[in-house]
């Protein structure tokens, strides 16, 4: 049982141990996974009365940075705007690029996510979420099997958008 608020403009760290429901949590407040009993409220609305509305305003950056394989770094980052045919191709790519300029991987756009190392690929998935437009993002464990530098370079992100005031729910 849980019950909490999580305030706007934020950050909020969950700290537990493993295998708590940390994870899990966030799935919940996504829509991944449906609470066994309860509710969630996004803005006072119940996020099972508008499912897909409410968690268009949420992006999940997945522990694994989840990127796929098959799809470079930029389409990565457009493949949620190109399945919602979200404005036109020419400004899903330029709005995908400057987001991969502002994260400093830039220079990754052609490149394959196997090409890249840990951190880039945690960058490119925190860019292809923040191409999303959300109100509030959620990162599952945003620096796990990272190195010191590559930690570094994902919590220098993680600061950046705090101080811009995005909502941000953090698991570690």
């Amino acid at each position: 049982s849980l019950s909490c608020d999580f305030i706007k403009n934020q950050t909020h760290v969950i700290l537990g141990k493993s295998g708590t429901g940390k994870s899990v949590l966030l799935k919940i407040l996504i829509g991944l996974i449906e609470a066994d009993s309860g509710e969630v409220l996004i803005d006072s609305e119940d996020l099972q009365s508008d499912k897909e509305e409410q968690t268009l305003k949420m992006s999940y950056v997945f522990q694994t940075a989840a990127l796929l394989n098959s799809l470079n770094v930029l389409d990565n980052v457009t493949i949620f705007l190109d399945e919602h045919d979200i404005g036109e191709k020419e400004d899903r790519i330029l709005k995908a690029s400057k987001i991969l300029n502002e994260l400093g991987v830039q220079d990754t756009a052609d490149k394959m996510p196997s090409e890249l190392s840990g951190g880039m690929r945690k960058r490119v998935a925190i860019a292809r979420s923040l191409a999303m437009n959300p109100n509030i993002m959620l990162f599952d464990e945003p620096t796990s099997a990272l190195d010191p530098e590559m930690i570094k370079e994902v919590l220098d992100v993680m600061v950046d958008l705090a101080e811009g005031g995005m909502t941000m729910i953090v698991v570690t």
